[in-house]
């Protein structure tokens, strides 16, 4: 997964680089699954796939949320400068390469113990990219169980937030109260 599309630091010598990986994942027998967070990256992902040689290049098109997370827990890794896909290929435990292009990429993957798996956009390289998806298949099951484990332990953490704040408005008489 590739975007945000137009991004500043975000040109054809990245996209050029994530080819060469994606070029090199298949030869290492991978099959890129390629899907936009946003209609704009979809350009790009295609550039890319067509760069590294994908016969057919598409992008996929899940139809609602549910076929979204579905395709998600197929795959090994989820590689996105997106931070909405690094989150969600969290959420059915898959493993996440950031390409951070912000440093709320980077505070994401802190906050789910991922620091390893962050690469600057600025500076990536191929081998960084090849490299952390072959540790991430090297980690297999016992590393999507943590991380699932860590996502649900922030959802549980989130709704606890939520029914304090419910609580709050409540005795405050404001929404929620009712």
């Amino acid at each position: 997964m590739i975007g945000p599309h137009g991004h500043a630091r975000f040109g054809q010598a990245e996209l050029a680089i994530i080819a060469t990986a994606v070029r090199e994942m298949i030869r290492l027998g991978w099959s890129p699954v390629a899907f936009a967070m946003h209609p704009s990256d979809e350009d790009a992902l295609l550039r890319v796939l067509r760069a590294a040689g994908v016969p057919a290049a598409r992008v996929s098109r899940p139809a609602s949320g549910a076929a979204l997370m579905d395709l998600l827990a197929e795959c090994t890794a989820v590689v996105s400068m997106r931070l909405h896909g690094s989150v969600l290929g969290c959420c059915v435990g898959v493993p996440p390469i950031v390409i951070s292009y912000l440093e709320k990429c980077r505070d994401f993957a802190l906050s789910m113990e991922l620091d390893e798996y962050v690469l600057d956009i600025g500076s990536v390289t191929t081998s960084q990219i090849v490299e952390r998806l072959e540790r991430v298949a090297g980690g297999g099951e016992p590393l999507r169980t943590d991380i699932l484990h860590r996502a649900h332990g922030w959802r549980e953490t989130l709704e606890r937030y939520f029914r304090e704040i419910r609580r709050t408005l409540a005795a405050d008489g404001g929404p929620g109260g009712n």
